[in-house]
Formats: structure tokens, sequence, C-alpha cells
């Protein structure tokens, strides 16, 4: 094979296993259609047997306006613990902050953690911005400017009675 081994659709010199080229106004896709009922997806596989390996990822990069290629953000995909039986994962977003590749929201042990890698609660958000600094963490917003238009927060627990809810709440209303 001329190409080492590799296969180019689009390009005579893949540098990749499959590399795609086009040079083309359009958006570009890969498509998976299936007339039938079965499932389409994609599977990344790999050997890694590492705990904290790094087993797959999808990145997302484009041309600055100097044209230099940029990674604008990226999912990656870990296995936290390979361990038979006890394996755990985990999934790390980052996205280009200020110039910097920074990651911003983890997924793991079934919980979420923004700005931190290891949340302890189902939903975690940490902030580092300095005091004296705008240091809102979560905005909840109604847009609609009506009188008697209201935004909050609920925080419920099931009562036990099937269908009644206990718990508190944060609300702000506009009285127009």
């Amino acid at each position: 094979n001329p190409a080492g081994g590799n296969v180019g659709i689009g390009t005579t010199a893949p540098l990749t296993p499959l590399h795609i080229h086009t040079n083309s106004a359009s958006a570009q896709e890969i498509f998976f259609d299936n007339d039938g009922s079965g499932e389409v997806g994609i599977t990344f596989r790999t050997d890694r047997k590492t705990n904290g390996a790094l087993t797959g990822f999808i990145r997302f990069d484009a041309n600055d306006a100097g044209d230099n290629n940029t990674r604008y953000a990226t999912i990656e995909a870990y296995s936290d613990d390979v361990t038979g039986g006890a394996e755990d994962g985990r999934l790390t977003f980052s996205t280009m902050v200020g110039a910097t590749d920074t990651e911003t929201m983890h997924i793991v042990g079934g919980s979420v953690g923004i700005g931190t890698a290891s949340p302890e609660f189902k939903l975690q958000v940490e902030n580092t911005v300095a005091a004296g600094s705008d240091n809102f963490i979560l905005n909840v917003r109604n847009t609609t400017h009506a009188s008697d238009s209201r935004a909050g927060i609920a925080f419920r627990m099931n009562n036990n009675t099937g269908s009644n809810w206990d718990g508190a709440g944060i609300q702000a209303t506009n009285d127009g």
C-alpha cells in the first residue's frame, strides 16, 4: 500500500489510519444511516488497562485569526479503575478559556463537577474567582419581563406519601 496502510478519502497522503479531507464551504459530517429498526453508533476501543488512562477522545479544532490550528474543545474518556467487576470511568470536558486549554467539567462516579475534577455531590460547582470579583455561580433567569413572572430554585424531598413533596425554595417575583 503506497500510503503505508492508511486510507485517504479526498487526499493521496493520509496522515492517520483513516483521513478524510475536503475543501468546502459546506458543513462536513459523517452520516450513518440504518433503514431498519436497529441502533447506529460509534465505538472507541483500546486495550489500555491502566487506572487513570486516557482511553478515547473527541477533539474540536479550527484555525484562529492567524491561521494557526487551535484546539477549542475536547471530550476525553478515562478508565479510573480497571479492576474487574469494579470498573469506573470518567468523562472530562475541556474548552479554550483565555487562550488556555481548561478542564471545565467532569462526569465521574455518577456525579458532575464543574470547576472540580472530584465532585463529592451529584452536582458540585466550584468557583475560583478572586475576592471582590463577580462571584455568582448560578444564574436563574426568566426573560419574559411579564408582571408576576417568576424565577427560582426549589429544594424538594419526597415525604414518602407518593404525591407530596417537602422542601424549600428561593424565588424572585417581578411585581410589574
